[in-house]
């Protein structure tokens, strides 16, 4: 689990054997929080039961967070976002598939600016102040939206995943102002109150009257 103080500390618990928890061992040895940091001086625990902040974010203002499975995201008041934790398909978009036991800024943190983002199973959504809606991490199931473009599942040119941001390319033009992410699949509300959706759909999570990703 995943929270922020009215002061834009975040605090983290649970589970974390892939490093969700964002606990460093050396951000504990350092202690320069100790106030805030509960097991200052220990190693990086497997398991923490109560929250504990995560040293590695002092100094920034975070704004939202989202968790999902074994990965978070968060972004802040300077308009930067960070992943950490399980990273097998790319979700927190550092670049590379490799997990982050602290908060990683995104590989394109200059040139993707995120207001709002949103963590699903193994893909992760993000809203610009444009209203652009950007994507990565897996596309098994067509999470990232990029049929439209014929490199989706759907379409036989298969994009299997995406290491960094890349746009939805069927909702450029819009106006989009809330994202949300399932599992495998995602959901948009637009400023005209559309809402846009696309993934998986194999109970029907899509709303659409089918099962049909």
């Amino acid at each position: 689990s995943i929270a922020i103080n009215e002061d834009g500390y975040v605090f983290a618990w649970g589970d974390n054997m892939k490093g969700q928890l964002g606990v460093s061992n050396a951000a504990l040895a350092a202690c320069s929080h100790p106030s805030l940091q509960s097991n200052c001086m220990g190693a990086r625990p497997d398991v923490t039961p109560f929250p504990t902040s995560i040293a590695d974010l002092y100094g920034e203002r975070v704004l939202m967070t989202s968790a999902r499975g074994n990965s978070n995201m968060a972004t802040t008041k300077r308009v930067i976002t960070y992943g950490w934790g399980e990273n097998s398909v790319g979700q927190i978009g550092s670049g590379d598939r490799t997990d982050r036991a602290i908060p990683t800024q995104l590989a394109t943190t200059l040139s993707h600016r995120f207001v709002l983002v949103a963590m699903g199973g193994e893909h992760a959504m993000g809203l610009t102040t444009l209203g652009e809606v950007y994507v990565w991490g897996s596309n098994l199931y067509g999470q990232l939206g990029q049929d439209t473009l014929n490199r989706g599942p759907a379409s036989g040119g298969a994009t299997p995943l995406s290491l960094t941001p890349i746009v939805v390319p069927g909702l450029v033009g819009k106006m989009v102002i809330k994202i949300a992410a399932g599992y495998a699949h995602c959901v948009v509300l637009t400023e005209d109150g559309e809402t846009w959706v696309w993934g998986r759909n194999s109970n029907g999570q899509l709303g659409l009257g089918d099962k049909v990703d």
